[in-house]
């Protein structure tokens, strides 16, 4: 009892600390970052409490749950997005500690501490990042799903594990009301993991164990679903969001190709098969003949500078070129020789205290720079240039996220073969929780054109790091040394995320070069931006906008925003509605309803006009989700064009918004 309390103590310490270090990091870009993408998540929610229903009144791409927790944390913020963010936030807080105590069961607490850290960090190496949106929900509820999977596994009677299937059915039925991709990718890949698994254990319980799920599904799915009938609500909600997928592509395309895109990449499954073979010649082995081992990681780390060279020697530059020489020296060599020392003497007692050292030593690189040449924001620009073509950057959604998926498939398959053999409860464990980090990925890339998007990676890399930093083999000091290897470039590649994040935090689609966070010192007076500080450009731009819209509009007005500039509706409290589709953005709606909206727009032209010039953006879209076809899109921006010099006032350009008042409205 007295161990058990205090290995509880322990990871509630730890998860203590988690919640800490989480926050002290979004802390470096947590209140001066665009609120622009929230600005429809806000404005739907601010529909809905106006009465409008979504699928009916007005156009809504998402399954109900989704706008509905909008709703919820738009009604609790008290017309306050900082307040917004933070409740997101504290999900995102939640949905890492839920993954640190999920790991706690089968990994020491130390290093499930320190692989979730150190995941939560490199799961945000985005512009795009915002640290909690619409695509968070869906890790939250993949956690939920392996949690409710596991016990499933480790229940000792047949009532507890259909129970345990009823709630993952449960979890299951709330995915299809969140968001599509995650429902179909859970659904696909646990169905699969459960059919395959039951063949191999030759369980006679398999169309049980289905009829279960499908119990979980009908108690949740059933009352929603009716009462959304009842609203006139599901018929258009099954063809909004099931049946017009066009936005983002046909349905082979989402649920096929993109995921099958991002499989045969040679150069990552050569560097995954080499870490492998590594630990493979270890174990087949021994100690009594480590060398073929050895030789095998002396490769892996040749070659993984060599496929990496031009952003290794960027990111030594970087840090060189900014601080002194000594300094360096210090940092580096040090742990290096300590390294190279337990490596060959394999001292046990010094080996358990190296890997916390490397991990301090970005932190401590950061500090010493700083106090010495001040110059820790030189560091960061060079590390990450703000137009984001840095090549150290790329190491993370190029490099390190797809050789992560790469590792999650050979980690099912590892751990399926072991399952055939064995009923070891961990070994099971560790299969479902790589299953659902597989269908995180999947779920994520299905609307994603090209990389890995760093949303799928929330499981994946804690799970992924906690077992490199477990790893047992017979050859202790080559144990040590993979260990320390990965501590050490995951350690320094989350240097080049708290870069990434102080340079350019977050960088919306046309919403411009987000500045350095020194730069970002300058407030506004509108009541929905208190708490955030912004460069001064953008602070004008949105002081400027919003005392535009207010001073040349009443309440009932309409303003209406192209592509998707919706924050200003919530900044100016001007939510007035008079068409169907709130977001006339690329990827989020299907022609059929921009065709509608056309005709609607022609019927009912608003009485404040926003237009954001975003290059390339249409372009870009066309291309990735469409083939090359023109985006019907395109006909109501020169429908615009067309009305504008005769029905339309120009206001003023600011950024790349321009502001247009209907003539004749005071």
């Amino acid at each position: 009892m007295t161990l058990f309390r205090k290995n509880i103590n322990k990871k509630i310490g730890f998860a203590f600390l988690l919640a800490i270090a989480m926050t002290l990091y979004a802390s470096i870009y947590f209140s001066n970052t665009y609120p622009f993408s929230e600005g429809w998540n806000v404005n739907y929610a601010q529909l809905v409490l106006n009465g409008k229903l979504p699928y009916v009144d007005f156009y809504y791409y998402l399954p109900p749950l989704n706008i509905g927790i909008d709703v919820f944390c738009w009604s609790l913020s008290f017309g306050s997005l900082f307040v917004y963010r933070a409740l997101w936030f504290l999900q995102r807080v939640l949905i890492f500690e839920l993954i640190y105590f999920l790991l706690c069961r089968y990994f020491k607490p130390s290093v499930a501490f320190i692989s979730t850290t150190l995941g939560s960090i490199l799961a945000t190496a985005t512009v795009y990042e915002l640290f909690g949106d619409y695509n968070q929900t869906p890790v939250l509820l993949s956690v939920l799903l392996i949690y409710s999977v596991v016990s499933f596994q480790n229940a000792n009677t047949n009532k507890k594990k259909y129970f345990q299937l009823a709630v993952s059915g449960a979890v299951l039925a709330l995915m299809f009301l969140n968001k599509q991709t995650i429902f179909v990718a859970a659904g696909l890949s646990y169905f699969t993991a459960l059919t395959v698994t039951s063949i191999v254990k030759k369980d006679k319980k398999y169309f049980k164990y289905i009829l279960s799920v499908i119990c979980g599904l009908v108690i949740i799915l059933a009352p929603v679903l009716g009462f959304m009938a009842l609203k006139g609500m599901l018929m258009p909600f099954i063809e909004q969001v099931f049946l017009k997928t066009g936005g983002k592509g046909g349905l082979l395309t989402i649920i096929v190709t993109r995921l099958a895109n991002k499989i045969p990449i040679l150069v990552f499954w050569v560097i995954v098969a080499i870490a492998c073979l590594t630990v493979l010649l270890s174990r087949k082995n021994g100690r009594d003949n480590p060398t073929p081992a050895r030789l095998s990681f002396l490769f892996l780390l040749i070659t993984t500078i060599v496929v990496f060279y031009s952003q290794i020697s960027t990111f030594i530059y970087s840090i060189t070129a900014t601080i002194r020489f000594q300094a360096v020296v210090l940092i580096s060599l040090v742990p290096l020789a300590v390294l190279a020392g337990i490596y060959f003497l394999c001292k046990k007692d010094v080996s358990k205290y190296l890997t916390p050292v490397i991990i301090l030593c970005p932190a401590l690189l950061m500090i010493l720079g700083y106090a010495i040449d001040n110059e820790l924001s030189v560091v960061f620009k060079s590390l990450y240039s703000a137009d984001g073509q840095s090549a150290v950057f790329d190491l993370i959604p190029y490099g390190l996220y797809y050789v992560a998926f790469y590792f999650v498939i050979v980690f099912i398959v590892k751990r399926a073969v072991a399952f055939a053999k064995t009923d070891d409860k961990r070994n099971s464990a560790l299969l479902w929780m790589s299953v659902g980090a597989f269908s995180l990925i999947y779920s994520a890339s299905m609307a994603s054109g090209g990389e890995i998007p760093y949303h799928g990676l929330m499981i994946a890399l804690p799970l992924i790091i906690c077992q490199m930093l477990s790893l047992v083999i017979p050859d202790k000091p080559l144990e040590f040394t993979l260990r320390s290897f990965t501590a050490l470039v995951l350690s320094a590649l989350c240097l080049v995320t708290v870069a990434q994040k102080n340079v350019a935090a977050y960088t919306w689609w046309g919403s411009g070069t987000d500045a350095i966070a020194s730069e970002k010192t300058y407030s506004t007076d509108i009541p929905a931006l208190k708490g955030f500080t912004f460069s001064k450009s953008t602070a004008e731009t949105y002081q400027t906008i919003t005392d535009l819209i207010v001073e040349n509009t009443d309440e009932d007005d309409t303003v209406y925003g192209f592509p998707y500039l919706k924050i200003f509706n919530i900044l100016a409290n001007r939510t007035a509605f008079e068409t169907f589709v709130p977001v006339m953005f690329y990827d989020v709606v299907d022609d059929y309803y921009v065709e509608m909206e056309n005709e609607l727009l022609k019927q009912n032209l608003p009485d404040i006009l926003l237009i954001q010039d975003i290059p390339d953006c249409m372009e870009g879209h066309e291309s990735v989700f469409r083939d090359g076809e023109p985006l019907v899109q395109r006909q109501t921006l020169e429908y615009f064009q067309s009305v504008i010099p005769d029905k339309y006032e120009n206001l003023g350009t600011y950024s790349n918004i321009t502001v247009y008042k209907l003539k004749g409205n005071t």
